[in-house]
């Protein structure tokens, strides 16, 4: 895997959920959270697109500290009004393009994103109600009835 250098001169290998991000903003525009989520097949709340976005920092319970895609320089923050509300966009930058295309030259394109119904992840094949039921600890309810109301 080829190392990648960012403006900060880190010298790191680029990993495929970056490689996801960066493939997804490839050829320009820029694309809020949500979309980019959708587009690399990541869950709406598991927190990947931050790690992969901002980094972890020294001493965090989620892995080994390593910078994200804004501080190596290989994307880039805007933000947009919609409605009145400012939304978090994502675009990529040269060095980002630059480094996908290393990556691609090294390894070939990115696999495709699997699908739920492909995992091997017996969560993912669980129906949606089903996983988010939660069971009171002290009555025994379910919070099942409230899915309904949600």
């Amino acid at each position: 895997m080829p190392l990648i250098k960012s403006k900060t001169d880190l010298a790191m290998p680029l990993k495929l959920p970056q490689v996801r991000v960066l493939a997804a903003l490839a050829g320009g525009g820029a694309h809020t959270q949500h979309r980019l989520k959708d587009r690399c097949g990541f869950s709406a709340v598991s927190g990947t697109l931050t790690r992969i976005i901002n980094g972890l920092r020294e001493g965090s319970s989620s892995g080994a500290a390593h910078p994200g895609l804004l501080a190596l320089g290989f994307v880039e923050r805007h933000e947009l009004d919609i409605n009145g509300l400012a939304e978090a966009c994502f675009a990529i930058t040269p060095a980002g393009e630059e480094a996908l295309a290393a990556w691609v030259a090294a390894n070939g394109e990115p696999p495709d994103v699997r699908s739920a119904e492909s995992s091997t992840n017996k969560r993912y094949k669980e129906p949606q109600a089903q996983r988010s039921e939660k069971v009171d600890v002290v009555s025994g309810a379910t919070n099942a009835n409230h899915q309904e109301e949600e």
